[in-house]
C-alpha cells in the first residue's frame, strides 16, 4: 500500500509502510518520520508498538535496525 497523503489511510496501512521504507533503505527513525510527515514518537510508537500485531517478520527486521542505529552501526 503506498498512498500518498497520511490522512487517507488507516494505521496500519501507515505502519506497515513505515516498516517496508524504514527495512529497505535501513533509515532512521529521523528519516522515516520526514518521509511520511509524522514525529519521531509516532514512529517510535508504530515500530515498537504497533507493527508487532501488523507483520511479525517486518517487527524482527526492524528491531534489529532501530537496535543497530542505537549503537551506531550501519
Amino acid at each position: 500500500v503506498n498512498i500518498k497523503s497520511n490522512f487517507s489511510k488507516t494505521i496500519t496501512e501507515r505502519v506497515f509502510d513505515e516498516s517496508i521504507y524504514m527495512i529497505g533503505g535501513r533509515w532512521t527513525l529521523k528519516v522515516v518520520a520526514k518521509r511520511f510527515g509524522v514525529s519521531i514518537t509516532t514512529v517510535w510508537r508504530d515500530m515498537r508498538e504497533k507493527l508487532a500485531r501488523v507483520n511479525a517478520t517486518n517487527y524482527r527486521l526492524v528491531g534489529g535496525i532501530i537496535n543497530s542505529h542505537k549503537k551506531g552501526v550501519r
